[in-house]
């Protein structure tokens, strides 16, 4: 007996198999040729309804403005002793803050590089850090007279004011992301492992100067200052770091209202006799025009006296971040 062909066995299956054993519903059997007309153009309304409701909502959609990012407004937003880095910074994108514009520049006596510099103006936190740090300076250093441009100049200098890397600013004077210096590794710089665990500069090899004052760690530890007066003492908060150096430059210098102990000071921070006269010379022009600061440096080009060094371990003794770098030379 010969076996029966598979295809003609589902077919008759199929012809006597009931309507309820469909695993899909049947379409209803029309009957009237006006209910088929009807049906289909209740379809085609609703469909062009649908159709419209959708370009609409891609219009508003489209037409919507984009939520403005959001800034940190807390204040307690530093590196306690102890915290790794990076922890309590800010996360969100911080404000742009404007230059200063009460601040003129006279014309430069010492050419155009330290007048291009300079023009920039410096932003509002900054210089609201700098003549805070100056003033309290009177106080702990009766005899000492800092002049708050010294310090902007030497903020200028290290980290363009907190803004060296695409860094900001936040309102509490924070600057985020961290400006971190290069490894002092001895290539070029002075040779310091590291004294701080990588806990403020990240490196557990190497020691590199952090904030916007760029200070080593090791210098940080003993001249570290709640400037803000938030409880946190923060080398990337520019408050806490300008009053650090401050009090540093006054110790190191004495008597900041001469030549003399302005560029002992500077030395101390950064023991090059270049970075003394790019300080000096940025100091002049902070101060041209602004009614009741006086600097001492009469010289374009003040050299160090004789002999003079300093007496305390430095601030930062590897390059200056807020210098810009030199391009090729033209051909």
């Amino acid at each position: 007996m010969s076996n029966p062909d598979p295809a003609q066995a589902f077919r008759a299956r199929a012809r006597h198999r009931p309507a309820h054993a469909d695993p899909w519903p049947r379409m209803p059997h029309w009957t009237s040729r006006a209910q088929q007309v009807l049906v289909t153009a209740i379809a085609l309304v609703a469909l062009g309804v649908l159709a419209g409701a959708g370009a609409h909502t891609a219009r508003r959609a489209g037409a919507a403005p984009a939520a403005p990012p959001t800034t940190s407004s807390s204040s307690d937003s530093g590196v306690a002793p102890g915290q790794p880095l990076g922890l309590g910074l800010p996360t969100t994108t911080p404000p742009i803050v404007p230059p200063v514009s009460g601040v003129p520049s006279a014309p430069p006596a010492t050419g155009p590089v330290v007048s291009d510099l300079a023009a920039d103006g410096i932003p509002v936190v900054a210089l609201d850090a700098y003549r805070k740090a100056a003033a309290e300076s009177v106080v702990r250093y009766p005899g000492c007279g800092l002049p708050w441009p010294l310090l902007a100049a030497i903020g200028r200098v290290e980290s363009d004011h907190g803004r060296f890397a695409d860094s900001q600013l936040h309102a509490d004077g924070t600057a985020a992301p961290p400006i971190i210096g290069i490894p002092l590794n001895g290539v070029g710089t002075a040779l310091i492992r590291d004294t701080d665990g990588g806990r403020l500069d990240g490196d557990m090899v190497y020691d590199r100067a952090v904030g916007p004052m760029q200070f080593i760690p090791s210098t940080w530890a003993t001249w570290r200052i709640d400037g803000n007066h938030d409880g946190v003492t923060n080398p990337h908060n520019i408050y806490d770091a300008a009053t650090a150096a401050a009090n540093y430059l006054c110790a190191a210098g004495g008597n900041l209202q001469t030549e003399a102990g302005q560029i002992s000071a500077i030395l101390a921070y950064n023991h090059s006799d270049a970075y003394v006269a790019l300080v000096l010379a940025l100091e002049k022009e902070y101060a041209a025009g602004v009614p009741g600061v006086t600097i001492p440096i009469t010289g374009p080009n003040p050299r160090p006296a004789p002999g003079e060094e300093p007496v305390l371990p430095p601030v930062n003794p590897g390059p200056g971040l807020g210098l810009p770098v030199p391009g090729p030379s033209p051909t």
